[in-house]
């Protein structure tokens, strides 16, 4: 998808979630009540993964790829 999306680590009490810088901002409010920091979350393994957030999480950073992708395109023919 025109680089990197989200990445997934596995821990002893926790999934690790990586979408990047922007899709943890972009969804601030409804990662709140999990751990996080600038590019990851942590889903605890003893709680379900709310597998609907991680779509749209990754969802939008497909957009955000095609988008900088299209950026590059236009650029180069310019």
């Amino acid at each position: 998808m025109k680089g990197n999306l989200v990445h997934f680590a596995g821990y002893k009490n926790h999934i690790g979630f990586y979408p990047g810088n922007g899709g943890i901002e972009a969804f601030k409010e409804e990662i709140s009540s999990y751990k996080s920091a600038k590019g990851s979350v942590q889903f605890p393994l003893n709680e379900p993964i709310p597998i609907d957030l991680v779509a749209k999480i990754t969802m939008f950073r497909v957009a955000q790829n095609l988008e900088k992708a299209a950026l590059k395109t236009k650029k180069k023919t310019s």
